[in-house]
């Protein structure tokens, strides 16, 4: 059976993404230990709260370094809600903060009505990406204000573009997930998104 680790740095609903996870069927648990993170089959940064308090305690809990550790491996990193904004350079949120930089990108207001954004809406998959197979209505829960709004990788060769998915709300398009190689990171919460997300959870366990 795959090891899941959930990291624990002090933000994100571990509680609830550890029952989603154990009932995929996979072992799961939640640690700050870095090397029990470094080498797990699968590694799962949460993340709730404002951005630069997230990554102020990613830092503290020298996170950054099991990430980059485990991307140089090729290994799995799966980033939700804010653990998916700090894999991305900066953003805006209480002021100009950087975030780890393994995607180029910078978090932003959503400029919306309606704000902050709650509630289900549809994520575009337009890559037949093998992580929503067998999601026939690809429906996600959302909690969040802010997102990264635009692709920045225009100049770079095709081989290098990370597969980004988009999602509407009052009319303003934002990425609301990304594939690159062994990272993966979701806006939505896919633990609060009954079938669609265990489904996505389930697919992303079997690819470990």
């Amino acid at each position: 059976m795959k090891q899941v680790v959930i990291f624990d740095y002090g933000f994100g609903n571990l509680r609830s993404a550890e029952r989603a996870f154990s009932h995929v069927g996979t072992s799961v648990c939640i640690t700050s230990d870095r090397e029990l993170a470094a080498r797990a089959d699968g590694l799962v940064i949460p993340g709730v709260g404002s951005f630069r308090a997230c990554m102020r305690g990613f830092l503290r809990a020298r996170g950054k370094e099991v990430v980059l550790e485990r991307i140089k491996s090729s290994l799995p990193v799966f980033g939700i809600c804010v653990g998916h904004q700090i894999l991305f350079e900066c953003s805006s949120e209480d002021g100009e903060t950087s975030g780890i930089g393994l995607l180029r990108g910078r978090v932003e207001q959503v400029p919306a009505q309606t704000i902050p954004h709650i509630g289900w809406n549809e994520v575009e998959d337009t890559h037949n990406c093998e992580l929503f197979s067998q999601i026939d209505d690809p429906y996600f829960y959302f909690v969040h204000s802010y997102a990264v709004l635009h692709n920045s990788y225009d100049s770079v060769g095709a081989d290098e573009v990370p597969n980004f998915f988009y999602t509407e709300h009052d009319g303003q398009r934002f990425i609301s997930a990304v594939q690159y190689k062994s990272l993966f990171g979701a806006q939505f919460h896919p633990e609060k998104s009954g079938h669609a997300g265990l489904q996505l959870l389930k697919n992303w366990i079997e690819k470990l």
